[in-house]
């Protein structure tokens, strides 16, 4: 309750894991601050996050908590709001599709090569240096810094690599698209250009720890600098998409006004605990440059410990599924509070699907694209896409090797590698966590 109506005097963060109830903070302190602070009639608060179908949960959950401010709490994610923003000030572009994204790499590797390195390697650079740092010439690429990658590039090497980049860039620009990031660069540089334009009086940032330094430029820039402009959530131990940031070199500074949620309210300490486990004591920041505890964090709840097993065949796995679901019908459970989870949608449609089916057992598919989650029957999900929800009780399938964690096609080397490792262990942390 303090921090929902704290003063604060500039941008302030909240950590929490799984379960300490960071999304609700957030929430109610968007509704105290548009029907307490901010007052107006023209007065707008900015609720954003990274994914589409977590900014419409949280709308329908504002819409149930909120009176007649909710008008004035707009709700969604970054990537719409910069589409959004652009459009009604007739800025014209097209965003490239992954595949396009890859057809331009390609063709880049083609005309160039690749020199001495993988192509693993020049799409790291690419992402975590040049876009990470908007580098837009050679001249800024050759100053850039490269702290954290453990291969050193001189100036020839790095004149090289950027021929690379040129023939990707030329590549994109002939097929006049631009990545999703270009998209959030150029939505930030038409608002520093024009000056304040917008409504806001405060930002509210859900999932924090998915943004890209560009997404937290972009939002620095929305609303005016002052006390209770931003107001950021999130837990490095859930990022599932990008790598991390340090928001005080994004021009949020948030000295002094950092807060920490410690006890988890939605899952048992035996899940809790086991969750962690699968993070494997691994270094977590803390969304500025520093380390993220968990040592710290507790359960209200106590429960049985999560139940493991392992499969001859999928036949049997999906046998046992049934039995399992069956089992906690049986015994009062609802279906639509039980949620199999597996890595990807092909899995969930070409194995599991079909086994519920030939036991006829109602199912919901919740898509990535899409909110929707009315009806009857047991949820299905991949692992990204239960990010954000909860369920009484969790399937987890499929648990394979080369899908957890996912095996790239590319070789990458120890740096790749490890964070492609700390990625894939966060996301499994994310789906075990959804559990009660």
């Amino acid at each position: 309750a303090s921090l929902v109506s704290r003063e604060f005097n500039g941008p302030a963060r909240v950590l929490g894991g799984a379960g300490t109830g960071k999304t609700v903070v957030a929430m109610h302190r968007s509704r105290y601050l548009a029907s307490q602070v901010f007052k107006k009639p023209t007065d707008r608060i900015l609720f954003t996050t990274f994914t589409k179908t977590l900014a419409a949960n949280i709308r329908a959950n504002l819409k149930s908590l909120c009176g007649p401010e909710i008008d004035r709490i707009e709700v969604v994610h970054l990537h719409s709001w910069a589409v959004n923003f652009l459009g009604s000030h007739g800025v014209k572009f097209e965003v490239a599709s992954p595949e396009e994204v890859r057809q331009c790499w390609r063709d880049a590797f083609s005309a160039i090569g690749t020199g001495e390195w993988s192509e693993a390697f020049i799409k790291n650079e690419w992402e975590r240096v040049v876009q990470a740092q908007g580098i837009n010439s050679l001249e800024a690429y050759l100053n850039a810094t490269r702290l954290g990658l453990n291969v050193r590039l001189n100036r020839p090497q790095r004149a090289a690599v950027w021929e690379i980049f040129d023939e990707y860039k030329r590549n994109m620009h002939i097929l006049g698209k631009m990545e999703w990031i270009d998209v959030i660069r150029q939505t930030r540089m038409y608002l520093a250009g024009k000056g304040s334009l917008l409504p806001y009086r405060a930002v509210i940032v859900d999932e924090t720890q998915d943004l890209h330094p560009e997404d937290l430029r972009l939002i620095r820039l929305i609303v005016p600098e002052g006390a209770n402009d931003l107001f950021f959530v999130g837990d490095a131990h859930q990022r599932i998409y990008g790598r991390p940031v340090v928001m005080g070199q994004c021009g949020i500074n948030i000295k002094g006004r950092s807060s920490k949620l410690r006890i988890n309210y939605r899952t048992t300490e035996e899940i809790r605990n086991w969750s962690l486990a699968v993070l494997n004591n691994q270094s977590i920041d803390d969304l500025d440059g520093g380390m993220d505890s968990s040592q710290d964090y507790r359960s209200l709840l106590r429960g049985e410990a999560p139940t493991i097993r392992s499969f001859p065949s999928l036949s049997q796995e999906k046998k046992f599924i049934a039995e399992t679901i069956e089992s906690l019908r049986a015994s009062g459970v609802k279906l639509e509070t039980i949620c199999l989870v597996a890595r990807t949608n092909k899995q969930l449609i070409e194995d599991y699907i079909p086994g519920l089916l030939n036991a006829k057992i109602d199912y919901l598919l919740l898509n990535i694209d899409t909110s929707e989650d009315t009806g009857e029957g047991v949820r299905l999900a991949t692992m990204h896409r239960v990010k954000g929800l909860e369920f009484h009780h969790v399937i987890i399938a499929g648990v394979n090797a080369g899908l957890i964690p996912w095996e790239s096609s590319q070789k990458l080397d120890d740096i790749e590698q490890y964070d492609s490792d700390l990625q894939e262990r966060c996301l499994f942390h994310v789906a075990c966590t959804r559990a009660r």
